[in-house]
């Protein structure tokens, strides 16, 4: 480690970035007044574009941009199962949201606490990303009926079949 800028090895002094600096001494050359005029100008063109060039970024990004949902107490969500690890034979075919949950709280600015199955061995602290709200069904039949909780804690997976 040199501590010295690679301009310096090769050409034995630093650049000078920024014409206007204060440090700069008087240029009594016509030609250096000239340069320093040009740089300054290409330097001040070259701010704009590059502001430009942000703001042009910051629309993009914020067309895709949602504004996240805000959630309270006591409502039910779905919580997306992508991660989770349930008793199906497939994954592709197990259900791709679970169940309705109620939020028991709001776990920092992006999380929610969800009142998990008991049986459940995992934190119930999940991101706002991964949860739905949930709308009731409109008509009677679209309510599933919950598997009895025996069936799912007595079979087990070993391979590509189910021991039970």
């Amino acid at each position: 480690m040199t501590r010295k800028s690679p301009f310096m090895v090769i050409y034995g002094q630093n650049p000078r970035i920024i014409p206007d600096s204060p440090h700069l001494i008087p240029l009594a050359n016509p030609a250096t007044t000239k340069f320093s005029t040009t740089m300054a100008k290409i330097h001040k063109e070259t701010k704009a574009m590059l502001e430009e060039a942000a703001g042009r970024m910051k629309k993009q990004y914020d067309k895709q941009k949602h504004s996240s949902t805000e959630y309270s107490v006591g409502d039910h969500i779905w919580l997306d199962a992508t991660n989770l690890h349930l008793p199906c034979l497939k994954k592709k075919l197990d259900d791709k949201q679970v169940r309705p949950f109620e939020i028991l709280e709001k776990a920092g600015v992006a999380a929610y606490k969800l009142k998990l199955l008991p049986h459940w061995k995992i934190h119930p602290c999940f991101n706002e990303k991964l949860l739905t709200p949930y709308t009731p069904p409109t008509f009677l039949n679209q309510e599933l009926p919950p598997p009895p909780l025996q069936t799912l804690l007595m079979g087990k997976n070993s391979g590509r079949s189910r021991k039970y």
